[in-house]
């Protein structure tokens, strides 16, 4: 029995990796959301929530046309090629995290110019440099789980995630510090976690053939991930963005307080993320569309019922949980939680879809799926908000998961329908 315990713990060593690494990731994140928000307080979260969407957009934005493409498509390199392809995913991603941080620049004096009282002007440096650096970390951490070195991307997680938690409770109780002062915190844990990555790296190689072909290859599988990205990011947050004007960033502050609070999800499904699309891409190439559609139901319904168990947990008593989590003053948007908990059964239904397409380098119905939530964002959100308030922008979320949750499967079904080779 136990060896037979333990030839399963060794055969699927790099999804037991993915979860530890999840985990600590997940509960370092949840941990220190609760110190900010209790530091901060909830109008100050709520511009901090503000100013750290910018880092989940580009974060999302290089997750599409960066990381994507290297983590369906790396596996399938030969070994003698690997050099030469991770070179260029290399060069990628510096000229990707420049862009980047000259736009953040002058996107945040746009927006101070804006919203002037947003007061966003003062973040525009940390913020940058954060951005990149935690982009940087993103890369390396998805980097070696694709080399498939998960224990190198643990500890470089566990340098950045712990360090940062411990730095915030070591100095958050004795001092006091705004959002710029904690941007400037997780830049610096990000940098340390991105140079112990770089003591890891596998031998590189440039060539200039090598980088036009990956560009190529890249681009024709990106094109409709970073489109994808563009909408996807806008249908998930530019409900914070509008209640922050429509109703004030306290507004923001609640509703980030009962999107973490019910994150736990997300210690199952961005571990996940790390691997399904892996497997998936193994799935197709060892035994056709039949065995990936057989692996994608067996992630569909793991992470549909984890999600339903936890929402059944954090909706038995949602003010209770926000009042014990973050302070009184949460107590009264318990309400939220009942919302989540329905919006994270669809997202985790969906993600095991989006693995299926990539495996297939059938990404358009990814970006068809995106447009027409964030179509449904940007001609509800402005009503629903006017009339229901937070209720409102709970209903636009769980509006969003459902569109793409119908879109999404009706494209997989589509192309397994297809040929069972």
């Amino acid at each position: 029995m136990f060896d037979r315990i333990f030839a399963m713990a060794k055969r699927h060593h790099h999804v037991n990796w993915a979860l530890l690494d999840q985990g600590m990731v997940s509960a370092a994140n949840f941990l220190t959301t609760i110190l900010i928000a209790r530091h901060l307080g909830i109008e100050e979260f709520g511009r901090f929530t503000l100013a750290w969407l910018v880092v989940l957009f580009t974060t999302s934005l290089q997750m599409a046309v960066v990381i994507s493409p290297m983590m369906s498509i790396g596996p399938k390199q030969r070994p003698e090629d690997a050099p030469a392809y991770f070179g260029a995913l290399f060069l990628q991603l510096l000229i990707f995290v420049t862009l980047t941080f000259l736009l953040i620049l002058a996107g945040v004096h746009l927006a101070a110019q804006i919203r002037p009282q947003w007061d966003l002007r003062v973040l525009a440096v940390p913020l940058a440099v954060t951005a990149v650096l935690f982009q940087l970390r993103d890369f390396f951490r998805r980097y070696f789980f694709t080399r498939k070195r998960p224990a190198i991307a643990f500890a470089g997680d566990a340098i950045g995630y712990l360090g940062l938690l411990l730095l915030l409770f070591l100095l958050l109780p004795r001092f006091r510090f705004d959002s710029a002062d904690v941007l400037w915190f997780i830049g610096g844990a990000s940098a340390a976690a991105v140079l112990t990555g770089t003591l890891f790296l596998e031998r590189l190689s440039w060539r200039v053939s090598t980088f036009t072909g990956v560009c190529r290859r890249h681009w024709y599988f990106a094109k409709w991930m970073g489109a994808s990205a563009l909408l996807q990011w806008a249908s998930a947050n530019f409900i914070f963005i509008a209640a922050g004007a429509m109703l004030g960033v306290a507004a923001v502050g609640a509703l980030r307080a009962a999107q973490t609070l019910m994150g736990v999800n997300r210690i199952f499904f961005q571990a996940l993320e790390n691997v399904v699309p892996l497997h998936a891409a193994a799935s197709l190439v060892g035994g056709g569309k039949r065995a990936l559609a057989a692996y994608l139901r067996r992630v569909a319904w793991a992470m549909g019922l984890t999600a339903a168990v936890l929402g059944i947990v954090a909706a038995a008593a949602p003010s209770f949980w926000l009042q014990l989590v973050f302070g009184e003053s949460f107590a009264a948007y318990g309400h939220l939680l009942y919302w989540y908990a329905g919006v994270y059964v669809l997202v985790g239904l969906a993600l095991p879809l989006r693995a299926g397409l990539r495996a297939l380098e059938r990404t358009r119905p990814i970006f068809q799926s995106d447009a027409y939530a964030t179509l449904f964002t940007l001609l509800s959100v402005y009503p629903l908000l006017k009339n229901f308030e937070l209720t409102g922008a709970m209903i636009g979320n769980l509006g969003v998961a459902l569109i793409l949750l119908v879109v999404l499967l009706r494209a997989v079904r589509a192309e397994l329908a297809g040929s069972r080779t």
